[in-house]
C-alpha cells in the first residue's frame, strides 16, 4: 500500500502548478501519490501535468467536468490508494520532509490524523510570517489527544479549519463517509471539523513544514460574494452536532467560531451585499455568537465609540476602515499596507 496520497484539485491552475509539484515531488518520503483532478480546466493545466507525469509516474491525472473544488477532492479520494492522505493546494508548497514527519508522526502514534504549523508567505509584500499558537492555547504537541481530552479543539482556530495542513487515515474517511460539500464553497471547515471530530487519536506538530502563499489573484483571497456561502457551511455544521447529540456541548465553542468566521467574512463582502450578509447574520446566529460577532468586526467599543468611531480591520494584505455613527457602520473602503 502506498504511504501517502496527495490530493490537488486543478483548475486552470497552469500559472501555479511549477509552485507546488516539484515540492511535492521532492518529497524525502518517496512512496507516495500525486493526484491531480482536473476539474474542468480552459488553460493549459493539463498539458502542464502531462509534462510532469512523463518524468514522474507517481502522478496520475483525473479529468472531470467542472464540478467545484469540493467535487474534486472527492473524486481524487475515490481513486486513493493511500494509506494515509492529504489535500493540498496547487499554489502552496511543501518543506522537503513535510509527508515524513507527518507519516512518521502517523505511525509512532496510530494517529488517525496529524496537523502542523506552517508559515505564511505574501507574495505582493515578499513577507513571510510564522502564526505562533495564541498565549492561552495549550494544545498538546507530539503527543495524541483527541476533542474530549481537549474540547476546544473541534473549531480551533488557531490551527487553520483548512485540509492542506492534515494528514488523515484514508479509513477514517472513508469509514464515517469524511467528504467534501459539493454544492457550495467553504468546503474545508466543514470537512476540517469533521476529520477532527472523528479522530480518535490526533498530533499536532508545532512547526512549519509547509508554506501557506497569500497569492491576491488566487479566488480564496479575493472579495467576492461567496462570502455569503459561508451561512450554508455554518448550517450544516450546526445539523451535524445535532445530530449527533453534542449540540449542548459545543454551544459555546460554536458560538465563538461563527461569531469569528461572520468577522472576518463580512470584510470579504462586496458593499452591494453588506446589508444583506448583515440580515443572514441576524438570521442564523445565536444572541451570543452575534455579540462576537459584532465585537470582532468594530472591536470593542466603550460608550462615547458607540456614538462614534473610526475602526481599522486588516484582512489578508488590505486595511478597510469603518465608520460608526449611532451604531451604523459605513464601508470607507480600504487601500494596502505594509503592516506585516
Amino acid at each position: 500500500m502506498t504511504k501517502v496520497s496527495v490530493i490537488i484539485a486543478v483548475y486552470n491552475s497552469a500559472k501555479y502548478l511549477d509552485i507546488s509539484l516539484p515540492t511535492i515531488l521532492n518529497q524525502t518520503l518517496k512512496d507516495i501519490e500525486i493526484i491531480c483532478v482536473n476539474d474542468g480546466s480552459t488553460d493549459n493545466s493539463v498539458k502542464l501535468l502531462e509534462k510532469y507525469r512523463e518524468n514522474d509516474s507517481r502522478i496520475k491525472i483525473i479529468s472531470q467536468e467542472n464540478k467545484m473544488q469540493g467535487a474534486a477532492r472527492n473524486n481524487g479520494l475515490m481513486h486513493a490508494e493511500g494509506e494515509y492522505v492529504i489535500f493540498f493546494d496547487h499554489d502552496d508548497k511543501m518543506l522537503p520532509h513535510m509527508l515524513e514527519t507527518m507519516y512518521n508522526k502517523a505511525k509512532e502514534f496510530d494517529a488517525d490524523l496529524v496537523e502542523t504549523n506552517h508559515t505564511v508567505y505574501y507574495t505582493k509584500f515578499n513577507r513571510t510570517i510564522y502564526p505562533n499558537i495564541p498565549n492561552g492555547v495549550n494544545i498538546p504537541e507530539n503527543i495524541p489527544f483527541n476533542w474530549k481530552s481537549y474540547n476546544s479543539y473541534v473549531f480551533m482556530k488557531s490551527i487553520f479549519l483548512a485540509p492542506w495542513n492534515k494528514l488523515v487515515n484514508r479509513e477514517l474517511l472513508l469509514r464515517n463517509k469524511i467528504y467534501f460539500s459539493e454544492n457550495f464553497p467553504g468546503e474545508d471547515q466543514i470537512f476540517s471539523f469533521k476529520c477532527r471530530y472523528y479522530a480518535q487519536r490526533a498530533v499536532f506538530i508545532n512547526q512549519p513544514l509547509m508554506i501557506y502563499n497569500i497569492i491576491p489573484a488566487s479566488s480564496v483571497n479575493q472579495i467576492s460574494t461567496i462570502s455569503l456561502n459561508l451561512f450554508n457551511t455554518l448550517e450544516e455544521q450546526r445539523a451535524f452536532l445535532k445530530a449527533e447529540g453534542v449540540e449542548k456541548l459545543f454551544a459555546k465553542d460554536f458560538d465563538r467560531h461563527c461569531g469569528f468566521e461572520c468577522a472576518h467574512s463580512y470584510y470579504n463582502t462586496p458593499d452591494a451585499y453588506k446589508r444583506k450578509f448583515e440580515k443572514l447574520c441576524k438570521k442564523h446566529l445565536s444572541s451570543r455568537a452575534y455579540k462576537i460577532y459584532e465585537t470582532s468586526k468594530v472591536g470593542q467599543l466603550n460608550i462615547l465609540q458607540k456614538i462614534f468611531s473610526v475602526t481599522n480591520k486588516f484582512s489578508w494584505e488590505k486595511k478597510h476602515k469603518h465608520l460608526n455613527v449611532l451604531g451604523h457602520h459605513i464601508y470607507l473602503g480600504c487601500k494596502d499596507t505594509n503592516y506585516l
